[in-house]
């Protein structure tokens, strides 16, 4: 395989001559994998083909897995059809570019919520943005989420069954009765990893600020030891 395209200008240019190509009939959008070759293609098709000039069966060595994968599932959607994967696919083609060393868990987050493309679009322009924290936050205060993304930027929340996202190194996060806690944290090889705790389970107590140890474990922090940084909070 060619060395993958990384330049977002020149994967816009493939892309365009290829949207060109279903515009006039010399490609299809279709569900399942297809060598482009053969006039058909699905989306993921389409995208490692403008990134590499080889076929889906390779690893898309430009785009995250996760995010490969929920593309596959959106394309093969039973309501999904060929029109409806040409509206979309000029939009997601130029977001997953460049996303294979993104840490898993901002490729989870991209999937929040996402079961259509256009969501799914807006999920990433938040990520590319650095305002991951808006993917999350609910339109309704309750339960309420707080997340945070920077250096030892903690979050909290308060009250009953809320979520607290901490994704930055150094950080330190705590939850309300029946919460959830998610932390971040980098295995022996570098690799971004996160663990989610929940309060109630595994002796995670309420109202307890906790970090991720180098395997991941939590580990309660007393709240004194806890840095006085930036924290997003929630009730």
């Amino acid at each position: 395989m060619t060395t993958p395209i990384t330049d977002p200008t020149e994967f816009q240019a493939k892309l365009d001559a290829q949207l060109a190509a279903i515009d006039k009939g010399e490609l299809v959008l279709e569900r399942g994998h297809h060598n482009i070759d053969s006039g058909q293609a699905c989306l993921m098709d389409l995208y490692v083909w403008c990134a590499t000039g080889g076929h889906a069966d390779h690893d898309p060595v430009c785009f995250h897995p996760i995010l490969a994968t929920h593309i596959h599932g959106l394309n093969d959607a039973d309501d999904t059809t060929p029109q409806a994967r040409r509206a979309v696919a000029g939009k997601l083609g130029p977001l997953l570019l460049n996303t294979a060393k993104w840490p898993d868990a901002f490729a989870l987050f991209a999937t929040w919520n996402a079961d259509t493309a256009d969501q799914f679009a807006i999920n990433l322009e938040l990520i590319r943005d650095g305002k991951i924290a808006q993917i999350v936050a609910p339109v309704d205060p309750t339960p309420g989420i707080s997340a945070t993304t920077g250096s030892e930027a903690h979050s909290a929340t308060t009250g009953q069954s809320t979520i607290s996202v901490a994704l930055g190194t150094g950080s330190h996060a705590k939850a309300g009765p029946d919460g959830a806690i998610v932390l971040a944290w980098k295995d022996s090889t570098g690799r971004p990893r996160v663990t989610v705790g929940y309060v109630g389970e595994n002796g995670i107590l309420a109202d307890t600020w906790y970090r991720a140890d180098a395997t991941g474990a939590f580990v309660a922090v007393p709240a004194e030891d806890v840095p006085a940084n930036a924290a997003g909070t929630a009730g």
